[in-house]
């Protein structure tokens, strides 16, 4: 282990501090430094306001007893115009649903053009759905009645495929 040395190959001695170098000059020109005078004392805080007395203590006025509050009442409006429509109601109106077996009709009849097994099953779906939207009142007619031509269509072109595929095939034998 080895202890530090100041340079004459002798132990340091901590225990006095060694003699601090001179700060150099100041440029030429500038005046010495001296040290800021220390700061002085802040003064006592002050609790009240200037110009105003002790706090008086009294207590504040009872509240004011008010009426109970009137039933409210929609603004009355002006009749409209002659040649002008009455104003729209402010109730929110409710947009009707989309029936779902219109949107499976929809989407068996597109997806009859790939598998062709489903194609049927939009026309099933699309009629159901029609019987439903008629008592419901629900959207999706539209949606309904392409499902109903889209199975149609795929499930006639299926069969005419059907029927030249057996009008055209050799199953009879061969022929000599």
């Amino acid at each position: 282990m080895t202890t530090p040395e100041d340079g004459d190959g002798e132990p340091a001695d901590y225990s006095t501090p060694k003699p601090q170098p001179e700060p150099p000059p100041p440029p030429p020109g500038y005046p010495p430094y001296t040290a800021p005078p220390p700061y002085a004392a802040p003064p006592p805080p002050t609790y009240a306001a200037p110009g105003y007395g002790p706090p008086q203590h009294q207590m504040p006025p009872p509240p004011q007893q008010y009426a109970p509050p009137q039933q409210y009442a929609p603004p009355q409006y002006a009749p409209p115009q002659p040649g002008y429509s009455p104003p729209p109601p402010w109730a929110y109106q409710v947009q009707p649903r989309t029936n779902g077996f219109a949107i499976a009709a929809l989407i068996c009849g597109c997806a009859g053009f790939v598998t062709g097994c489903t194609a049927p099953l939009a026309v099933i779906f699309g009629f159901i759905a029609r019987s439903q939207i008629k008592n419901t009142r629900e959207d999706g007619n539209g949606m309904a009645i392409a499902g109903i031509v889209l199975g149609i269509l795929v499930t006639a072109g299926f069969v005419v495929f059907l029927l030249l595929a057996f009008a055209f095939s050799d199953a009879g034998g061969p022929t000599y």
